[in-house]
């Protein structure tokens, strides 16, 4: 288990083997609090420079984990991370992720029980994960999309990375309207470049956002990576010189 990634259970009730009806359930952890979306137009919870940091530390961490299990979320944006009431970050709603290509997933993995019918229900879920690395666009949300699934190519999960940039760009923003929100990110998206006066005021961020959102896949760092960014460790050492 991971602290930034919100867990799931998984229990059948009857034998999938057989092919008979099957009931299927999903138990998630539960996450009081809030999603990250709340916190970004008007800024009305006071997210300081620091906090957005631990923020974005937490979901790197988080999404690390993630992939280390073979999974790609494909769907990362501020309203599926969400926020409890201890102020931690929970990455969820994994209704469109799927496996890495070419990895296997075992039961030990994903935490279900040993069963005949959970191992077949992985096998499925691998069956059914190799033609989706081609995502239906209507199911992602479109300001945090990757390029190469724009396009219908093939991905891995660099595409996750790639959503992390743009999240982080919107966090250290400071959007009064939905509308100016939706414009800046556009336009990051569109230029792969953070705006003039956000890299004059951010300079060691706008750095790492553009690395995270390169338009070349193979360009963009491992998650695991990030944190050994030149500007991430800058930046953390620059908050600590600072004391906030």
């Amino acid at each position: 288990a991971n602290d930034n990634a919100i867990s799931v259970k998984s229990q059948e009730t009857f034998n999938f083997l057989n092919w008979q009806k099957v009931s299927l359930y999903v138990q998630m952890e539960y996450c009081s609090g809030t999603s990250l979306s709340k916190y970004v137009v008007g800024n009305e919870c006071g997210l300081t420079d620091s906090d957005v940091f631990l923020v974005f530390n937490e979901i790197v961490d988080g999404l690390a984990y993630i992939h280390a299990k073979g999974l790609i979320h494909r769907n990362l944006s501020p309203d599926n991370i969400f926020i409890n009431s201890k102020g931690g970050i929970k990455i969820g709603e994994f209704g469109v992720a799927t496996v890495m290509p070419g990895q296997r997933i075992t039961d030990a993995e994903v935490g279900i029980p040993r069963s005949d019918s959970a191992n077949n229900l992985l096998r499925h879920l691998e069956r059914f994960s190799k033609d989706s690395h081609r995502p239906c666009n209507k199911t992602i949300n479109s300001l945090y999309k990757a390029p190469e699934i724009c396009k219908g190519a093939a991905c891995d999960n660099r595409v996750d990375v790639y959503s992390v940039g743009v999240i982080l760009y919107e966090l250290l923003n400071r959007y009064q309207t939905s509308h100016e929100r939706i414009k800046q990110i556009e336009l990051l998206r569109a230029t792969g470049k953070v705006s003039e006066s956000f890299a004059r005021k951010y300079p060691l961020q706008g750095a790492i956002i553009e690395t995270l959102i390169s338009s070349e896949a193979a360009k963009r760092p491992a998650a695991r990576e990030i944190c050994n960014l030149d500007g991430f460790g800058l930046w953390e050492d620059s908050l600590q010189l600072n004391g906030k």
